[in-house]
């Protein structure tokens, strides 16, 4: 079986009736997961002392070392981690003696449209959790029958969530756990951000499955050894890149010859070189074209440009709105580098525009890791 029986230790039912207590109930309840880049998970279960957190897939794809971090400053190491089959949850857990609340969860199936919820979790290297109001926009009963395709992400919201709040918590107006938050994307054909989550009813019925076994088990297959190649193992970076810094060469609206840089740090723990970037636009209220051809590389800081890096590729997914940069030769651990991209011209309206970066290993089979959002600011008239 995925997750073993579980006994839900409920505490006191707490019913929230304003904002603070939302937070408070958030506050208490959520956590903060790093180890392979930054997210958020939920508490859910205690048996003696031992915590049981639930959080998604993405944000611990990876059996290495994770740690969470609890409301109270106190920090814990990730003692087993489970994934929950056709889903894009985990369960990790933590050992404390101290005495944390318990997330009361609620009945998804009775949430409707337009009613009023709540997203916690820990954006980026924050340690302070956000609490973020909107609104269920769509439930998608097709995905509620059939999880596994959409890897259970039925439950559609307006509230504008940022990288790190994958695995916080949904919460409805008493402050009960009603989903998992652990997507946020361009709606192409409205032009606005929306989020997803994974209705909690999913995760109940999915820990509530027995393993499927065949009544008559078919023998193993022998097979000869060395007649099939070994598979290429997963290439990841033991220490995550870093985000230092993004630049606009120019903040005003509507110009041309701008260049935006993003500043990455790769340290020497990280173990592994870094080959590929992709850049791509989370938020904005118009969407930014570039000039591919015109993309550099440097060692060094957007402001201390050293030797420039040769790029081997540069492709861009126009539906995604991402582009993607892969460097001739692989940038070794304990470099420090920026990739610039120069736009058609800035953005026609002023405001904050976010550009998510990912960062790949060298190898065939590599496994990106997400290192945060760059903030451009752009004005109008400030010449």
């Amino acid at each position: 079986a995925i997750i073993t029986t579980l006994a839900i230790v409920q505490p006191q039912l707490v019913i929230a009736q304003d904002i603070a207590q939302i937070n408070n109930i958030a506050k208490n309840i959520t956590v903060k997961i790093t180890g392979y880049g930054n997210g958020s998970g939920v508490i859910f279960e205690r048996q003696g002392n031992i915590y049981s957190v639930i959080t998604n897939q993405h944000v611990v794809p990876l059996d290495t070392n994770y740690e969470i971090g609890t409301y109270d400053g106190r920090r814990y190491r990730v003692i087993s981690r489970q994934e929950i089959l056709g889903l894009d949850l985990a369960i990790v857990q933590f050992e404390s003696s101290q005495n944390y609340k318990i997330a009361t969860m609620s009945d998804s199936d009775k949430i409707n449209r337009l009613q009023r919820i709540y997203v916690a979790g820990f954006p980026g290297e924050q340690t302070d959790i956000d609490i973020i109001s909107g609104e269920i926009r769509s439930i998608r009963q097709e995905i509620l029958q059939n999880p596994q395709p959409e890897k259970g992400y039925a439950l559609i919201y307006t509230n504008q969530t940022l990288p790190g709040s994958s695995g916080g918590a949904v919460l409805d107006a008493q402050g009960r756990l009603i989903a998992i938050n652990g997507q946020a994307k361009r709606d192409l054909q409205t032009g606005r951000d929306i989020s997803r989550g994974i209705p909690i009813s999913l995760f109940l019925a999915a820990k509530k499955k027995p393993p499927v076994l065949p009544n008559n088990p078919p023998a193993p297959i022998v097979v000869p050894p060395n007649s099939v190649p070994a598979p290429k193992p997963i290439v990841f970076f033991k220490k995550a890149p870093r985000l230092i810094d993004a630049y606009t060469t120019s903040s005003d609206v509507r110009v041309r010859g701008a260049t935006y840089y993003f500043d990455i740090q790769l340290p020497e723990e990280a173990a592994e070189p870094l080959q590929q970037i992709i850049i791509s636009q989370r938020q904005g209220q118009e969407e930014v074209r570039f000039k591919l051809d015109k993309t550099v590389a440097y060692v060094g800081t957007h402001s201390k440009k050293k030797e420039q890096l040769k790029i081997a590729s540069i492709t861009q997914d126009e539906t995604n709105q991402e582009i993607k940069i892969v460097l001739d030769s692989p940038i070794p651990p304990g470099t420090t580098f920026t990739v610039g991209i120069k736009p058609n011209r800035n953005p026609a309206y002023d405001g904050i525009y976010l550009f998510g970066v990912t960062a790949f290993p060298a190898g065939e089979k590599s496994k990106g890791l997400y290192l945060g959002v760059g903030r451009l600011h752009f004005y109008r008239g400030i010449s």
